[in-house]
């Protein structure tokens, strides 16, 4: 591993998303998470969003809506 590699490796980019379970959100949300980014995903219904996305210990779901 080259030092730049170990340096992003170290420094994960932490990225909220608000609508996570929307229409734009989910793709949103998907493609942080497939480049590399750790994502806290705001949600209304937390139970329909565990269904939504598959497990991933990048992915924080929290509830946004009171």
């Amino acid at each position: 591993m080259e030092k730049g590699e170990a340096e992003n490796a170290v420094k994960t980019k932490k990225v909220f998303v608000a609508g996570a379970t929307g229409q734009t959100g989910k793709r949103i949300v998907e493609q942080l998470l497939s480049r590399g980014f750790a994502v806290k995903a705001g949600v209304r219904d937390v139970e329909k969003a565990k269904t939504s996305f598959k497990d991933d210990p990048s992915l924080q779901i929290v509830c946004s809506w009171s």
